[in-house]
């Protein structure tokens, strides 16, 4: 086997292992360098300066792609790291782990491939790329980005009013005796009485609340990425003001107050108008979504039906304006998907199998400003990581009613 001639200082002091190389861009670290049998290379930080605990980093990477079928076996790297003859129970332990990780939820799979990576002692971006998924980014990184747009001139929106702000805990409590709904909303606490006395059906009557109220930080936090004027900012505002609708649907349907959601739908502060794509002030903008105290919550579809929502003046009409819609790519389709499961799981009704849950996360996707077919999102829902959250092939929640009877 030739070696490459070294060509830096570094090299030439500390030549790095086979099928590696110094990466010096911030300090120096090897990588891997391979290549698949697609004909495209392979670069992953080993994150470390030590070529022996690279070598040990490598002979766990190297077997697993070759036993994924991303690597030759008669390649170079293969000879050199492949596995031994007990090299092969390791790299099946590690598949099994990599398979239970690929079914953890988006908020549950960061951690866990951070413990995964600790367990095998090995850089935890080679975990990433064997699960094929990558954890969503802190918020501070997010910042970081658009500090450095502002200093480039861009004009980026600043993430200061209520929508960008998390509520944690639960959305109700004890208020002496009776169940009070509890909502943090542009920094006062509102509250109304819930016409429930069980903790659990108080529970099943927030639930929209919670989800409606995530998913309104969600847009908010997706928003302040995009350049104000842009298309992106446009999309990006249509989808706030449906997760804004989707909020004040949800308080209604609880019983809260009327003012409280014609609040919610006003929005803080300014926005960008959808059809001039320029900043003006909210006072101005023609917004999707209309309310009247007399007559409810106007201008915007339902999520799961067309009928008004019983004892609470809610009138559905069709929207105004119609917003182009893009093409969602397949990590906001397992988002959404796994969104529509905790919805369920928190309001204790049964899943929805493949094909019932097409619909659900289309209504997800099209309040972000985004499409998907039923086909692609039935096929993405079929994938192993969402199948835990299915009941079992077999017996209905009917039959096993019957035969508890």
């Amino acid at each position: 086997m030739t070696m490459a001639k070294p060509k830096t200082e570094l090299e030439q002091r500390c030549p790095s292992p086979p099928y590696t190389r110094w990466d010096q861009r911030v300090k120096p670290v090897l990588l891997c360098h391979l290549k698949r049998i697609n004909g495209k290379s392979l670069c992953i930080s080993l994150e470390t300066d030590d070529p022996e605990i690279a070598k040990r980093h490598m002979r766990l990477l190297v077997p697993m792609l070759i036993a994924k079928g991303r690597l030759s076996a008669d390649a170079g790297a293969a000879k050199v790291y492949g596995p031994k003859k007990n090299g092969r129970l390791r790299v099946k332990k590690l598949d099994i782990e990599v398979r239970r990780l690929n079914t953890r939820s988006e908020a549950e799979y960061g951690s866990a491939a951070v413990a995964t990576a600790k367990r095998w002692r090995c850089p935890v971006g080679i975990i990433h790329y064997l699960a094929g998924r990558r954890p969503a980014l802190h918020a501070g990184t997010y910042a970081t980005r658009r500090m450095r747009a502002r200093e480039r001139g861009k004009q980026m929106p600043m993430g200061d009013s209520w929508e960008h702000r998390r509520q944690g805990g639960r959305y109700f409590y004890w208020n002496g005796k009776v169940l009070t709904a509890r909502l943090h909303i542009d920094g006062r606490q509102r509250q109304w009485p819930l016409k429930v006395i069980d903790e659990e059906k108080a529970e099943a009557l927030m639930a929209p609340v919670r989800v409606a109220r995530k998913h309104l930080h969600r847009a908010a936090a997706e928003a302040l990425n995009c350049e104000l004027g842009t298309n992106a900012a446009v999309t990006a505002a249509a989808a706030r003001a449906g997760a804004r609708a989707r909020l004040a649907r949800a308080i209604i349907a609880a019983g809260g107050p009327t003012k409280l959601a014609e609040f919610v739908l006003k929005g803080p502060h300014e926005e960008v108008d959808t059809d001039t794509a320029q900043v003006t002030p909210r006072t101005h903008i023609r917004s999707d979504v209309q309310f009247e105290s007399k007559h409810g919550l106007n201008g915007w579809p339902p999520n799961n039906s067309d009928e008004p929502a019983k004892g609470h003046g809610l009138v559905i009409k069709e929207s105004v304006r119609e917003h182009e819609l893009r093409r969602a790519p397949d990590s906001l389709i397992h988002k959404a998907i796994n969104d529509t499961y905790s919805e369920s799981e928190s309001r204790k009704l049964k899943p929805p199998n493949v094909r019932e849950i097409i619909v659900p996360v289309q209504n997800l996707l099209r309040d972000q400003g985004y499409e998907a077919s039923g086909l692609h999102i039935q096929e993405l829902a079929g994938a192993d990581r969402h199948k835990s959250r299915r009941r079992k092939p077999g017996a209905t929640i009917a039959s096993e009613n019957r035969r508890a009877r």
